[in-house]
């Protein structure tokens, strides 16, 4: 299947980047993109979301829309300046699977000694083996992204989503 990339520019201020990878999405924004992520299905549905701001990173999880959790974080967490976010197109992860995820995503940013703004390690929650390896098959590629800046990694990453048909699972 293959890969839909979408770059929505409809204003001048906009720049919000939407990568398919079915079933996966993953929307890439800036913060001050706020207004017009909740115009978008992707922000509606639940998932995944990576606040970044510096070197400052937290990761949460959304069981309802995205949107609601990050028009939360935008007043109660001033530091961040971009997001990335991400989910099934059919809505379908249960709160087993974004425990899990979320854990796991924590615990890849503590191994590589980034500084979080998480107060847990992520939620345990019981999760059976088909439904770890259909949550873990949303994750990009298991590898590390290291460069020179913020920039630098970003970059990395993207090129990475957008040249890769495997995003396969952390290891």
């Amino acid at each position: 299947m293959p890969n839909h990339i979408f770059i929505n520019r409809e204003s001048g201020n906009d720049n919000i980047s939407i990568f398919y990878d079915e079933p996966s999405f993953v929307v890439i924004a800036n913060k001050d993109d706020l207004a017009s992520i909740q115009l978008i299905d992707e922000s509606k549905k639940l998932g995944i979301y990576i606040l970044l701001g510096g070197d400052k990173r937290y990761i949460g999880q959304a069981s309802n829309a995205i949107f609601n959790r990050l028009q939360q974080h935008y007043i109660n967490k001033p530091w961040w300046s971009k997001l990335i976010f991400f989910g099934r197109e059919d809505g379908h992860l249960s709160k087993a699977q974004l425990d899990l995820l979320e854990r796991k995503i924590i615990e890849k940013m503590k191994r590589v000694e980034i500084e979080l703004d998480n107060n847990t390690q992520g939620n345990q929650s019981y999760i059976d083996k088909l439904s770890q390896f259909s949550a873990l098959s949303l994750l990009f590629g298991g590898q590390y992204y290291t460069g020179s800046s913020y920039r630098d990694v970003f970059t990395k990453l993207v090129s990475t989503l957008v040249l890769s048909s495997d995003w396969g699972v952390f290891r």
